[in-house]
């Protein structure tokens, strides 16, 4: 990423004209319009901000990074799925043990408060 930045300054990027951010989860650069010809000519622009003088886009070098990131996301995404499943069975399947504990432990509470009232 400091070598894309450098580049492009050493290209004529205005100083402080170029931020490094997200947009859609994927990591950008901020430029002003009107130099993002000349500073990234093969960029792809995911965002421009309101005003319209500046776009987000994801220098050609980014693409393959950006597409791996987004690949283990949903790896990850799949496997936090599959746990959370995993776990929602296991503890259904103690359901009935839970809810008996319950009971017990609702039945102490009563026995208990009446103790201190006597």
């Amino acid at each position: 990423m400091e070598q894309i930045i450098r580049r492009m300054q050493s290209s004529g990027a205005k100083e402080g004209s170029v931020i490094v951010t997200t947009r859609r989860g994927r990591t950008c650069v901020r430029v002003l319009r009107e130099q993002r010809a000349n500073l990234l000519p093969n960029s792809v622009v995911l965002d421009e901000s309101n005003s319209k003088s500046s776009q987000f886009v994801e220098p050609e070098e980014l693409s393959p990074l950006n597409n791996l990131k987004q690949q283990l996301t949903e790896v990850e995404e799949s496997l936090v799925t599959e746990v959370l499943r995993n776990l929602t069975l296991e503890f259904l399947s103690l359901l009935p043990e839970v809810e008996d504990l319950q009971k017990s432990l609702t039945g102490l509470d009563l026995v208990c408060s009446i103790i201190r009232l006597c």
